[in-house]
């Protein structure tokens, strides 16, 4: 174990037996619904999945669009061949 991860563990243990984690932990839950980041996370998350929705749509059709001429050129030269 680092110095490092050794501090940490000895910090967190300390502030587990005095009650002072929960108490932050619940300060920080306060603050952070007091300045409205979860409106904030949810409306970028959502910003996020409708971006992501169009991108795969559009790769979807795409694909499939390729895929149909693919096929066309493929019989285009079997009868040219043939």
């Amino acid at each position: 174990m680092s110095k490092d991860s050794q501090m940490r563990a000895a910090i967190n243990q300390k502030l587990i037996e005095m009650g002072e984690r929960e108490r932050l932990k619940e300060l920080l839950r306060a603050k952070l619904v007091e300045c409205g980041w979860k409106d904030q996370l949810k409306a970028h998350c959502k910003g996020f999945v409708i971006m992501i929705f169009y991108i795969l749509h559009f790769d979807i059709d795409f694909c499939l669009f390729a895929g149909v001429v693919l096929v066309e050129i493929k019989q285009f030269f079997k009868k040219k061949v043939v």
